[in-house]
């Protein structure tokens, strides 16, 4: 497998499931992904208008790659993940592999859930509050 090809299914696989765990778990109560706020206060209030934002999460990768060169004439380069075959048809040839190990990490930010879109709301309504109690009132004739 290729290594963008590995990277772009992990990430997937982590968004779809974050998606699915949100629709599967609301009715439970559990909430996943849920809205915090600037001090990432690892607590969560329904409905509160300072927790309308979402973490950015960062995933770690540590893959061992290869680089794979054939007698046959064919070479073989480019960064693919390591695979190992068990069994199998031998193979008559000679082949030299490199593998090194690559260590990086790519921030995401998870889907939000409808937690965070009731708390926007409530910041919205707060917001709405807070200007009409500051508009200037007429003076008495």
């Amino acid at each position: 497998m290729d290594l963008k090809d590995f990277i772009k299914e992990t990430v997937s696989a982590i968004v779809s499931a974050t998606l699915e765990l949100q629709s599967e778990l609301g009715p439970t109560g559990a909430i996943v992904n849920p809205p915090t706020s600037s001090s990432n206060d690892m607590t969560f209030e329904k409905h509160s208008p300072i927790q309308t934002m979402r973490k950015v999460e960062v995933v770690d990768f540590d893959v061992a790659v290869t680089a794979k060169s054939e007698t046959s004439g064919e070479v073989k380069a480019g960064a693919r993940i390591l695979m190992v075959e068990i069994g199998g048809k031998a193979d008559h040839g000679r082949a030299k592999e490199d593998v090194s190990r690559v260590r990086f990490q790519i921030p995401i930010v998870l889907p939000p859930s409808p937690e965070e879109y009731e708390n926007l709301e409530a910041k919205k309504r707060q917001n709405e509050e807070i200007a009409r109690s500051n508009k200037p009132r007429a003076a008495p004739a």
